[in-house]
């Protein structure tokens, strides 16, 4: 289901990145639309820019990305959504997704969750009932956020790494097969390990 308006859609990202190939075959799948990627050289280059609506696929180089996403809502651009026909949803309530954020194939976002603008949930993950997730966070595959835990803005959940009833702030990383119990993280950077310590 792409969420967004009628006029074309933009890829900004890299054609050789996996994240964009999966961007793109998942929107190309809707018969009903079709979508380009342009680098973010040739974005910024354009001029008639208000002519499309636009998604951010790029996920490793994330101050590029952010720069991106801070430079089309600066200029009031047009933003759309994407979640896959294999996604489950909760109803009654229904979760709340950002713009610009894209659910990839077999996620589970359980009620009421709250997803912020501009994030990428991989495969296999799951966001479970009435957890928030902030603006431009990234869940590779596998991911699990449960138990009504919250997530600040910029957050980066790496390989399966898991947090329950956990209250992480902004700009921080989990390491792959990492896990947050019961547990507050108040200073940013990277933690790893079970039980979680502060790497960087």
């Amino acid at each position: 289901m792409i969420i967004g308006n009628d006029k074309p859609l933009m890829i900004i990202g890299y054609v050789e990145s996996a994240m964009t190939f999966e961007f793109l075959q998942a929107i190309n799948n809707d018969e009903s639309c079709s979508c380009e990627v342009i680098t973010p050289i040739y974005f910024y280059s354009m001029l008639e820019k208000s002519k499309y609506q636009y998604i951010v696929s790029i996920n490793f180089d994330l101050k590029e990305r952010l720069e991106i996403i801070n430079f089309l809502e600066k200029e009031n651009l047009d933003i759309f959504t994407v979640i896959h026909e294999t996604c489950v949803m909760g109803s009654k309530p229904k979760p709340n997704i950002g713009l610009g954020s894209f659910i990839f194939p077999y996620t589970i976002i359980g009620l009421g969750a709250n997803i912020g603008k501009h994030c990428i949930i991989s495969s296999q993950s799951m966001i479970g009932h009435f957890t928030s997730l902030g603006d431009n966070c990234i869940l590779r595959p596998g991911v699990m956020i449960v138990d009504k835990s919250t997530v600040g803005k910029n957050c980066v959940f790496n390989l399966r790494s898991s947090v329950r009833r956990g209250k992480i702030t902004d700009d921080v990383e989990i390491g792959e097969h990492s896990q947050v119990r019961k547990k507050n993280i108040t200073m940013s950077g990277k933690y790893a390990g079970y039980p979680l310590k502060k790497i960087s």
